[in-house]
C-alpha cells in the first residue's frame, strides 16, 4: 500500500516536471533534459525507499516493544499471584457468607501435606463455612500418590447435594477454577473439598 502511494506521487511529480521543464530548460540540450528527469526520478525513488525501510523498521521495533511489555506484565502478574497466594478478600467475605448461608450442610476440607499456601487458604474457607453455619470437618492434611493441583469438589455421584452449587458460586466469586471428582465410598449427603497446590 505504501509503495503504491509512493509510485503515484512519483508519477505526479514527473508529470508536473514535464509541464514546467520546457519553460525553464528550453535552452538545454534534450539529452541533458532527459538526464535530469532520470536523475530526479532516481533521487525520489531512493529517498522513498529509504523512508519506507525506516518506517518498517520503526513498526517492527514498536511491535517488539509491545510484546516485551506484555511479557513483562505477565511475569509481574505471575510473581504477584505467587507472592500473595489464594485468599478470601475481606471485602468479599460478607457476600460469600451470605451465599453459603441457607445451604448449610457438611463439608470436609483437606489439603496436601506440607503445602502451607493451600493450608492457609483452606483455613480461610473453613472460617467462611463456619460463619455461614456449616458443619466443617478439617482442615485435614493428607499425602497423595500423585501431585494434586487446584481445587477438587468430591461427591458420591452426579446426583450431588444442592449445596454444592453454593460452593461453586463462591469459587467463581474468587475467580478460582475447580474440578469435580467422584468417590462412590462417600456418603450421598457428604461433600469434600481437596485444596491442592496452585
Amino acid at each position: 500500500m505504501k509503495v503504491g502511494y509512493f509510485l503515484l506521487i512519483v508519477a505526479i511529480i514527473i508529470s508536473v516536471f514535464g509541464v514546467w521543464k520546457n519553460r525553464l530548460l528550453r535552452q538545454l540540450n534534450p539529452k541533458v533534459e532527459i538526464g535530469l528527469c532520470i536523475l530526479l526520478t532516481i533521487t525520489i525513488v531512493v529517498i522513498g525507499i529509504f523512508r519506507i525501510i525506516r518506517q518498517e523498521k520503526s513498526a517492527r521495533k514498536q511491535q517488539e516493544l509491545a510484546l516485551q511489555i506484555d511479557e513483562t506484565k505477565r511475569v509481574l502478574s505471575d510473581v504477584k499471584v505467587a507472592s500473595e497466594g489464594r485468599n478470601i478478600p475481606q471485602s468479599l467475605l460478607p457476600e460469600i457468607v451470605s451465599v453459603l448461608a441457607g445451604n448449610e450442610g457438611y463439608v470436609g476440607i483437606t489439603t496436601v501435606l506440607g503445602d502451607q499456601e493451600a493450608f492457609q487458604f483452606a483455613k480461610q474457607l473453613k472460617s467462611a463455612f463456619t460463619k455461614a453455619g456449616w458443619e466443617v470437618n478439617g482442615v485435614s492434611q493428607s499425602v497423595y500418590g500423585n501431585p494434586v493441583k487446584g481445587i477438587h469438589i468430591v461427591v458420591q455421584s452426579r446426583q450431588y447435594p444442592k449445596r454444592v452449587n453454593a460452593i461453586v458460586k463462591v469459587l467463581s466469586m474468587l475467580e478460582l477454577a475447580y474440578e469435580e471428582s467422584l468417590n462412590p465410598k462417600l456418603e450421598s449427603d457428604k461433600v469434600e473439598l481437596i485444596i491442592g497446590g496452585r
